[in-house]
């Protein structure tokens, strides 16, 4: 048996905690994950850092949160001091191999990795790529700004697509891993559920768009919300998206997580047959959830509502502890680093701002938390990031700068000078989830409520305050970068970019890139 516990990580993109069966679903099916709970801590309010790809993956593979480690959105790369969980393994004798999607604004292999390989299945986060694939198939592509795919039927067979090509490369490589003594650390990283929203036959027609969950807040519009969400649903042209196009865009989301669910089910039989499991902390989680019509949006960007944040978080102990246990305390995901280590008898790289959960699991609950953070730099709308705080029943996002978002606009963006920005600014919000799940009445600036939005406000400041902060101004560009139509319709943050990328000399290629 080796010294230390071998590392498996099993990473899904855009997976909302509550569409597993484990998690409480009624009607979605993912059997082999249920199963996966049953032997692990389930973590039933774990939250992310960040509500954004790039700079949630780097926060979990640091434990550190982003203005730390400097990867403020997709388009930067953290500082350059930055050590990750593989670094650190790697660095403990570890063979550390990264299979699907890393995104960490650099090569895996400059972060930590060994070996690292992605796969691909003609499709991108915003398309089909082969005109004949697209003709081929039914799908619903999103009008406006960042066209987004939210229905239809991948255009390949399911064993050629990106989730069974991740399993495949896992499975075909375990058995060498398997037989040597050498401890080893594999990331499993998954690019389902993200869009596109493309599950293969059969699962394209596993949930009748008739008989899916609706959120109640369908329907209710963004009229007390701030600014930068109503930009957003309108530049992507949300308001144009019916009930039947939600109820199929769930429908279809459903079935790609029981896809996903069994490409994850044939990597636990391998390690289960080939007796890894027992001698290895296998951890199960996403980088985001993503919205299904809540609100009337769709996907991420520019807020923190509860089925963006909040994910599912599985840990299997070698030794069985608390196998089947729901863990009801707050959780961030920056924890799961310390957590591995703190198990593996190694320690932790210096500025890691997580805590280990092996002392709240042990029944400290001194060590547990009463509060959790996130943050997003908007994309360079704002000025300043958006900040969340959220305790057991209260939860307060702050929108800094929302007059910015006007000015920051290009003189010819269809939405300068439009009605968009004549309402009166909504600085923040604030929602009593106890009465409220659904996340609907913002009582933000509440009267009633004005003490408590101070104390909350008073727990982001001192948090703000004492972090290590990367400087913006001097972000790292990441080493393959091309600007698209996302970025050119933002003209500070393109003027930005631009700065970093003349200051560390990096190719630029200009245009609409998938």
């Amino acid at each position: 048996m080796p010294d230390h516990p071998n590392i498996i990580v099993i990473m899904a993109d855009e997976l909302r905690a509550d569409v597993l069966g484990c998690y409480g679903h009624r009607l979605v099916r993912t059997p082999n994950l249920d199963i996966l709970a049953d032997q692990s801590v389930r973590f039933d309010r774990a939250f992310v850092t960040c509500p954004m790809c790039l700079p949630s993956r780097v926060s979990i593979a640091t434990g550190r949160y982003v203005r730390s480690h400097g990867a403020f959105d997709n388009s930067f790369r953290p500082s350059p001091d930055e050590r990750s969980l593989y670094d650190t393994l790697r660095a403990q004798g570890y063979r550390t191999l990264s299979y699907g999607k890393s995104h960490f604004g650099m090569p895996a292999t400059e972060f930590g990795f060994d070996q690292a390989s992605d796969f691909s299945d003609g499709t991108t986060p915003f398309g089909i790529r082969d005109p004949a694939e697209r003709r081929s198939v039914p799908h619903k592509r999103t009008a406006g700004a960042l066209p987004l795919v939210i229905y239809g039927r991948h255009p390949r067979p399911a064993a050629q697509t990106k989730a069974a090509q991740v399993a495949d490369a896992v499975i075909r490589n375990i058995h060498e891993l398997a037989a040597s003594r050498e401890p080893f650390a594999v990331c499993a990283s998954f690019h389902e559920p993200h869009t596109p929203i493309l599950p293969p036959v059969p699962f394209d027609t596993m949930y009748d768009p008739t008989l899916v969950d609706l959120p109640g807040s369908v329907g209710a519009g963004l009229s007390s919300k701030p600014v930068l969400q109503r930009y957003y649903a309108r530049a992507r042209r949300f308001d144009e998206l019916t009930i039947e196009d939600f109820r199929r865009c769930r429908a279809a989301y459903y079935g790609l997580v029981t896809f996903l669910d069994q490409q994850i089910g044939r990597v636990l039989a391998a390690l289960s047959d080939l007796q890894i499991l027992d001698r290895s902390i296998v951890v199960f989680m996403a980088d985001h959830g993503t919205m299904l019509g809540e609100h009337g949006l769709v996907e991420k960007w520019g807020h923190f509502y509860e089925p963006l944040v909040r994910i599912p978080l599985l840990i299997r102990f070698p030794d069985g502890r608390l196998a089947g246990y729901g863990h009801p305390g707050l959780v961030e995901a920056i924890d799961v680093l310390p957590t591995v280590l703190d198990y593996a008898g190694i320690s932790r790289p210096e500025g890691v701002q997580g805590r280990s959960l092996l002392a709240e699991l042990g029944g400290e609950p001194e060590q547990s938390r009463d509060q959790v953070f996130s943050e997003w730099h908007a994309a360079g709308l704002l000025e300043e990031p958006i900040v969340m705080v959220r305790t057991e029943r209260w939860k307060l996002a702050l929108y800094p700068s929302q007059e910015a978002i006007e000015r920051r606009l290009p003189n010819d963006h269809p939405l300068k000078y439009s009605d968009l920005f004549d309402a009166p600014l909504v600085d923040g919000e604030l929602y009593d989830l106890v009465n409220d799940p659904g996340e609907q009445h913002n009582r933000f600036g509440d009267p009633s409520v004005s003490e408590l939005q101070r104390d909350l406000t008073a727990r982001i400041e001192s948090w703000l305050a004492g972090q290590s902060a990367a400087d913006f101004r001097e972000a790292q560009a990441p080493s393959a970068f091309s600007w698209g139509y996302f970025q050119f319709e933002q003209g500070a943050w393109l003027k930005h970019l631009a700065d970093i990328h003349r200051h560390t000399g990096t190719n630029i290629s200009v245009g609409r890139q998938p």
